[in-house]
């Protein structure tokens, strides 16, 4: 909780897998382990409750789910590193949690990893570009097996832990030298984020289904109130050119007016690629090709590059999704250059339809662009589709317990790639990072409903070792889990049968 969204102390990143496993080698194995996963549970329901928009019923639940696995490589260092010399016992820990952690986060994405926590560490950030995000955390776990092992070896020899650091001096030499020797950049293009809070269109829904008012808090897009909202919305669509609904479809017109009215604005002020957040435009499916048609017109006018992010209602459907999450690219000529849909609606709380998850390239006079959608970017091998893009579009939507700590997970995205992410987002802070990692600028969320986002960014990424050799840590990880503990196995047969 304190390396996470809430507090947001990076150190305690190191600092917790170093107590925990101090504690378990200490312990009794499975009195050790359960303390263990009782300790994370405690840590993620009150994580949750500040964080988490799901009842607390939900997060009650969910905590042992995430607990016992996550604790899984404490319990088979606790039975195995007596084992093995100080040294394989050092490598088998972050080993074993490194594997875990990637086969976890392809389902539950990379959120909460033990790196997420190192969004600050700039220099750190850097080995993201050789070994991806979980090169980062296996060299947070090796340190604390590390340290562990040292702190409770009765044999204090340097060769238990010289490897380690001699790692980790390179690996934060490497940042340094990466981050501070980079050339001046000379080729920029302006671009703009563009969000805006949709609470006229939600409190109009509310007001023609139950007919009442109601007014949502600015300052929380996950307020009860939203909840009321969120149940109004499929009885809307249940027929929505019943004319009690006029207020509400006024209000979505004129919504979109105001998104290409302020993307005008942007585009005389010089911005070349113009990008709105997340779903920023509900509209219905039988009005998204009138619309689209209308923003050709304004990429043409303006001769800009304009990336409308839409929540398509799809018709009614009691079992079936609410809408289609997409973001389409449109050039200066007004052609559609990329119609991509999330790949990775959010369990439990986006009800869009899946995309195929193919993640597009387009070149142009300003480099390479190419799309995503918010939590698409949480998954990193979906995202090394976006390997030799110059500028990464990724429209997002956040909520208060999350922000700036989701947006800001994105940097290891633009560092592993070597792309600009120029991400605007509702409720939420919007970034945009260079292809180093360097925030070029933020904005925050929670001050008013209309919130513009604009910086000179690179029309040139970088190559990384990365975009050729992946998350070959990650095999190497399981590769050296497979070897060691085959080898404990063995010899413990061989001592039983001597």
């Amino acid at each position: 909780m304190l390396s996470g969204p809430v507090f947001r102390i990076d150190l305690t990143g190191w600092l917790i897998p170093i107590g925990i496993l101090y504690f378990t080698r200490s312990s009794h194995p499975l009195k050790g382990y359960l303390w263990a996963v009782l300790f994370m549970m405690i840590i993620s329901v009150i994580g949750g409750l500040f964080t988490s928009p799901l009842p607390i019923v939900a997060i009650i639940i969910s905590a042992p789910i995430a607990a016992f696995p996550e604790m899984v490589p404490y319990l088979i260092d606790r039975f195995m590193h007596r084992r093995l010399s100080p040294l394989l016992a050092s490598i088998l820990f972050p080993a074993v949690a490194v594997s875990l952690e990637y086969m976890m986060s392809t389902i539950f994405s990379s959120i909460g990893i033990l790196a997420s926590t190192q969004t600050h560490f700039v220099e750190m950030i850097q080995w993201a570009s050789v070994a991806g995000v979980y090169g980062i955390s296996f060299i947070m776990y090796w340190t604390a097996s590390t340290l562990v092992g040292w702190m409770l070896s009765e044999e204090d020899s340097p060769l238990n832990y010289k490897p380690w650091l001699i790692t980790i001096l390179m690996i934060l030499l490497f940042g340094a030298i990466r981050i501070n020797t980079t050339s001046e950049i000379k080729d920029t293009v302006k671009v703009a984020g563009i969000a805006v809070e949709e609470f006229s269109i939600w409190e109009a829904v509310y007001q023609n289904v139950y007919g009442e008012e109601i007014e949502i808090n600015v300052h929380n897009a996950n307020s009860p109130e939203m909840g009321k909202i969120l149940a109004a919305i499929p009885e809307y669509l249940k027929d929505p050119e019943n004319e009690k609904y006029e207020q509400t479809n006024l209000a979505l017109k004129d919504f979109g007016d105001q998104l290409l009215s302020l993307s005008a604005n942007e585009a005389d002020a010089g911005s070349r690629i113009i990008v709105w957040s997340e779903t920023n435009l509900p509209i219905l499916q039988k009005d998204e090709s009138g619309f689209i048609l209308k923003a050709q017109e304004l990429a043409v006018e303006k001769e800009v590059f304009l990336s409308i992010s839409m929540g398509v209602f799809l018709p009614y459907n009691e079992s079936g999704p609410m809408y289609e999450n997409k973001a389409i690219l449109i050039s200066p000529e007004g052609k559609v250059l990329d119609n991509y849909e999330k790949a990775k609606p959010v369990p439990f709380m986006d009800s869009s339809l899946p995309g195929d998850g193919i993640i597009a390239k387009v070149e142009t006079d300003y480099g390479i662009l190419t799309q995503a959608i918010c939590y698409d970017a949480d998954f990193p091998p979906l995202m090394a589709q976006a390997s030799g893009a110059d500028i990464l579009l990724l429209p997002a939507n956040d909520w208060l317990g999350i922000s700036p700590y989701h947006g800001d997970n994105s940097v290891f995205r633009a560092v592993e790639n070597g792309v600009s992410i120029v991400r605007p987002t509702g409720s939420g802070q919007s970034v945009i990072f260079d292809p180093y990692g360097r925030a070029l600028s933020r904005v925050e969320a929670f001050d008013k409903e209309v919130r513009i986002i604009n910086a000179y960014v690179p029309i040139n990424g970088c190559s990384t070792i990365f975009s050729f050799i992946g998350n070959l840590i990650v095999w190497i990880s399981m590769m050296c889990t497979a070897v060691l503990i085959t080898m404990v196995i063995i010899n413990y047969f061989k001592s039983r049968s001597s």
